[in-house]
Protein backbone atom coordinates (compact mmCIF):
# COMPACT_ATOMS: atom_id res chain seq x y z
CA UNK A 1 0.00 0.00 0.00
CA UNK A 2 2.81 2.29 0.98
CA UNK A 3 4.83 1.81 -2.21
CA UNK A 4 1.31 2.39 -4.61
CA UNK A 5 0.70 5.98 -2.83
CA UNK A 6 4.65 6.72 -3.23
CA UNK A 7 4.10 5.46 -6.96
CA UNK A 8 1.05 7.87 -7.02
CA UNK A 9 2.65 10.67 -5.44
CA UNK A 10 5.46 10.26 -8.04
CA UNK A 11 3.45 10.93 -10.61
CA UNK A 12 1.47 13.74 -9.50
CA UNK A 13 5.01 15.41 -8.64
CA UNK A 14 6.19 14.86 -11.96
CA UNK A 15 2.96 16.15 -13.57
CA UNK A 16 3.43 19.07 -11.52
CA UNK A 17 6.93 19.45 -12.20
CA UNK A 18 6.15 19.72 -16.33
CA UNK A 19 3.38 22.02 -15.07
CA UNK A 20 5.39 24.92 -13.78
CA UNK A 21 8.53 23.96 -16.20
CA UNK A 22 5.78 24.86 -19.10
CA UNK A 23 4.56 27.84 -17.27
CA UNK A 24 8.23 29.24 -16.96
CA UNK A 25 8.63 28.70 -20.44
CA UNK A 26 5.58 30.63 -21.35
CA UNK A 27 6.48 33.58 -18.74
CA UNK A 28 10.16 33.33 -20.39
CA UNK A 29 8.46 33.86 -23.96
CA UNK A 30 6.08 36.42 -22.59
CA UNK A 31 9.13 38.60 -21.44
CA UNK A 32 10.62 39.01 -25.37
CA UNK A 33 7.04 40.12 -26.09
CA UNK A 34 6.60 42.77 -23.35
CA UNK A 35 10.06 43.84 -24.45
CA UNK A 36 8.68 44.46 -27.83
CA UNK A 37 5.45 46.35 -26.69
CA UNK A 38 7.17 48.29 -24.81
CA UNK A 39 9.96 49.23 -27.63
CA UNK A 40 6.63 49.72 -30.13
CA UNK A 41 4.83 51.99 -27.54
CA UNK A 42 7.78 54.08 -26.43
CA UNK A 43 9.68 54.39 -29.05
CA UNK A 44 8.50 53.63 -32.71
CA UNK A 45 4.63 54.73 -32.01
CA UNK A 46 5.96 58.33 -30.61
CA UNK A 47 8.65 58.15 -33.38
CA UNK A 48 6.29 57.54 -35.85
CA UNK A 49 3.39 59.93 -34.27
CA UNK A 50 6.44 62.63 -34.54
CA UNK A 51 6.84 62.22 -38.07
CA UNK A 52 3.55 62.03 -38.93
CA UNK A 53 2.90 65.03 -37.07
CA UNK A 54 5.99 66.92 -39.30
CA UNK A 55 4.39 65.68 -42.31
CA UNK A 56 1.21 67.33 -41.47
CA UNK A 57 2.69 70.59 -40.36
CA UNK A 58 4.26 70.27 -44.39
CA UNK A 59 1.41 69.65 -45.44
CA UNK A 60 -0.54 72.22 -43.58
CA UNK A 61 1.88 74.71 -44.93
CA UNK A 62 1.35 73.81 -48.50
CA UNK A 63 -2.65 74.02 -47.49
CA UNK A 64 -2.55 77.22 -46.49
CA UNK A 65 -1.25 78.33 -49.56
CA UNK A 66 -3.58 76.30 -51.61
CA UNK A 67 -6.54 77.67 -49.28
CA UNK A 68 -4.91 81.30 -49.74
CA UNK A 69 -4.93 80.82 -53.62
CA UNK A 70 -8.01 79.59 -54.08
CA UNK A 71 -9.87 82.41 -52.19
CA UNK A 72 -8.49 84.99 -54.29
CA UNK A 73 -8.45 83.21 -57.60
CA UNK A 74 -12.45 82.33 -56.65
CA UNK A 75 -12.90 86.12 -55.48
CA UNK A 76 -12.40 87.37 -59.37
CA UNK A 77 -15.62 88.26 -60.45
CA UNK A 78 -14.98 87.50 -64.03
CA UNK A 79 -14.38 84.00 -63.35
CA UNK A 80 -17.79 82.01 -63.58
CA UNK A 81 -16.84 79.66 -60.62
CA UNK A 82 -18.08 79.84 -56.35
CA UNK A 83 -16.50 81.43 -53.95
CA UNK A 84 -14.05 79.38 -52.32
CA UNK A 85 -15.75 79.58 -48.30
CA UNK A 86 -15.17 75.87 -47.43
CA UNK A 87 -17.05 75.31 -43.73
CA UNK A 88 -12.85 74.62 -42.35
CA UNK A 89 -9.96 75.18 -44.37
CA UNK A 90 -7.66 72.33 -45.32
CA UNK A 91 -4.70 73.61 -43.31
CA UNK A 92 -6.87 73.77 -40.25
CA UNK A 93 -8.25 70.30 -41.01
CA UNK A 94 -4.48 68.95 -41.11
CA UNK A 95 -3.29 70.88 -37.77
CA UNK A 96 -6.64 69.39 -35.80
CA UNK A 97 -5.30 65.62 -37.22
CA UNK A 98 -1.93 66.60 -35.98
CA UNK A 99 -3.35 68.04 -32.35
CA UNK A 100 -5.45 64.93 -32.18
CA UNK A 101 -2.38 62.69 -32.46
CA UNK A 102 -0.73 64.22 -29.41
CA UNK A 103 -2.50 62.14 -26.61
CA UNK A 104 -1.52 58.65 -28.61
CA UNK A 105 2.11 60.07 -27.39
CA UNK A 106 1.29 61.04 -24.14
CA UNK A 107 -1.08 57.83 -23.57
CA UNK A 108 1.82 55.55 -24.89
CA UNK A 109 4.59 57.35 -22.94
CA UNK A 110 2.51 56.39 -19.72
CA UNK A 111 2.44 52.91 -20.96
CA UNK A 112 6.50 53.04 -20.34
CA UNK A 113 6.41 52.41 -16.16
CA UNK A 114 3.70 49.51 -16.40
CA UNK A 115 5.42 47.69 -19.45
CA UNK A 116 8.72 47.55 -17.61
CA UNK A 117 7.00 46.72 -14.13
CA UNK A 118 5.58 44.12 -15.92
CA UNK A 119 8.70 42.88 -17.29
CA UNK A 120 10.17 42.42 -13.93
CA UNK A 121 6.96 40.78 -12.74
CA UNK A 122 7.26 37.99 -15.06
CA UNK A 123 11.00 38.12 -14.57
CA UNK A 124 10.17 37.08 -10.55
CA UNK A 125 7.19 34.63 -11.88
CA UNK A 126 9.57 32.60 -14.18
CA UNK A 127 12.35 32.77 -11.36
CA UNK A 128 9.94 31.66 -8.50
CA UNK A 129 7.87 28.78 -10.66
CA UNK A 130 11.98 27.96 -11.85
CA UNK A 131 12.42 27.56 -7.86
CA UNK A 132 9.12 25.55 -7.38
CA UNK A 133 10.04 23.36 -9.79
CA UNK A 134 13.06 22.55 -8.63
CA UNK A 135 11.79 22.35 -5.22
CA UNK A 136 9.28 19.57 -6.69
CA UNK A 137 11.89 18.07 -8.31
CA UNK A 138 14.09 17.31 -4.90
CA UNK A 139 10.24 16.18 -3.39
CA UNK A 140 9.95 13.84 -6.17
CA UNK A 141 13.67 12.28 -5.84
CA UNK A 142 13.07 11.75 -1.76
CA UNK A 143 10.06 9.61 -2.74
CA UNK A 144 12.19 7.79 -5.03
CA UNK A 145 14.32 7.09 -2.73
CA UNK A 146 11.81 6.38 0.00
CA UNK A 147 10.35 4.00 -2.84
CA UNK A 148 13.55 1.98 -2.94
CA UNK A 149 13.55 1.82 1.21
CA UNK A 150 10.10 0.43 0.89
CA UNK A 151 11.03 -2.60 -1.79
CA UNK A 152 13.89 -3.00 0.28
CA UNK A 153 11.34 -3.69 3.28
CA UNK A 154 9.48 -5.76 0.84
CA UNK A 155 12.34 -8.17 0.18
CA UNK A 156 13.04 -8.32 3.65
CA UNK A 157 8.98 -8.98 4.29
CA UNK A 158 9.14 -11.69 2.01
CA UNK A 159 12.27 -13.69 3.07
CA UNK A 160 10.87 -13.50 6.65
CA UNK A 161 7.72 -14.62 5.01
CA UNK A 162 9.63 -17.75 3.27
CA UNK A 163 11.47 -18.47 6.68
CA UNK A 164 8.02 -18.76 8.66
CA UNK A 165 6.70 -20.85 5.73
CA UNK A 166 9.94 -23.16 6.20
CA UNK A 167 9.40 -23.40 10.35
CA UNK A 168 5.75 -24.14 9.92
CA UNK A 169 6.94 -26.75 7.46
CA UNK A 170 9.52 -28.20 9.79
CA UNK A 171 7.48 -27.58 13.35
CA UNK A 172 5.67 -30.94 13.60
CA UNK A 173 9.22 -32.72 12.76
CA UNK A 174 10.66 -30.54 15.51
CA UNK A 175 7.72 -30.90 18.31
CA UNK A 176 8.15 -34.42 17.54
CA UNK A 177 11.61 -34.95 18.14
CA UNK A 178 11.31 -32.42 21.49
CA UNK A 179 8.32 -35.13 22.72
CA UNK A 180 10.61 -37.78 22.90
CA UNK A 181 13.31 -36.38 24.23
CA UNK A 182 11.13 -34.79 26.60
CA UNK A 183 10.12 -38.50 27.46
CA UNK A 184 12.92 -39.95 27.24
CA UNK A 185 14.40 -36.81 29.85
CA UNK A 186 11.19 -37.96 32.05
CA UNK A 187 11.60 -41.66 31.77
CA UNK A 188 15.37 -41.78 33.02
CA UNK A 189 14.27 -39.22 35.67
CA UNK A 190 11.64 -41.25 37.04
CA UNK A 191 14.68 -44.28 36.99
CA UNK A 192 16.80 -42.01 39.00
CA UNK A 193 14.08 -40.76 41.80
CA UNK A 194 13.91 -44.82 41.95
CA UNK A 195 17.28 -45.16 42.27
CA UNK A 196 17.55 -42.49 45.25
CA UNK A 197 14.09 -43.94 46.83
CA UNK A 198 15.86 -47.66 47.17
CA UNK A 199 19.00 -46.14 48.25
CA UNK A 200 17.12 -43.60 51.30
CA UNK A 201 14.93 -47.12 51.92
CA UNK A 202 18.17 -49.11 52.44
CA UNK A 203 20.17 -46.41 54.28
CA UNK A 204 16.92 -46.45 56.89
CA UNK A 205 17.40 -49.93 57.13
CA UNK A 206 14.31 -51.06 54.82
CA UNK A 207 15.07 -53.68 52.60
CA UNK A 208 12.13 -53.92 49.95
CA UNK A 209 14.13 -56.81 47.84
CA UNK A 210 14.93 -59.35 50.62
CA UNK A 211 12.28 -61.17 52.09
CA UNK A 212 10.92 -59.99 55.35
CA UNK A 213 11.80 -62.69 58.07
CA UNK A 214 9.30 -64.30 60.70
CA UNK A 215 10.21 -63.78 64.26
CA UNK A 216 10.56 -67.66 66.19
CA UNK A 217 7.79 -69.02 67.90
CA UNK A 218 8.51 -69.75 71.50
CA UNK A 219 8.53 -73.51 73.23
CA UNK A 220 5.78 -74.97 73.75
CA UNK A 221 5.67 -76.05 77.58
CA UNK A 222 5.96 -79.43 79.18
CA UNK A 223 2.92 -80.70 80.91
CA UNK A 224 2.73 -81.78 84.83
CA UNK A 225 3.87 -85.00 85.75
CA UNK A 226 0.12 -86.84 86.69
CA UNK A 227 1.68 -87.95 89.77
CA UNK A 228 4.79 -86.40 91.90
CA UNK A 229 7.80 -88.76 91.87
CA UNK A 230 8.26 -91.05 95.03
CA UNK A 231 10.20 -89.75 97.31
CA UNK A 232 13.67 -91.51 98.38
CA UNK A 233 12.46 -92.02 102.10
CA UNK A 234 8.92 -94.22 100.69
Amino acid sequence: IAGGALDQADDSLSALVDTLQTAGQSLHDTIPLVDTLALVATEDVPETVLATQAALESAQVSAGVVDATLAVLTSIPLLPVERYEPGMSLSQALADVSASLDPISESLSSLQTPLADTRANLAAFEAQFAAVAGDVEQISLSLAEARGITEQYQQVITALQRQLDLARASLPRQLDRVAWFLTILLAWLSIAQLGLMMQGFEMLGLDFTRPRERPPEPAAAEPPPDHPPASRKE
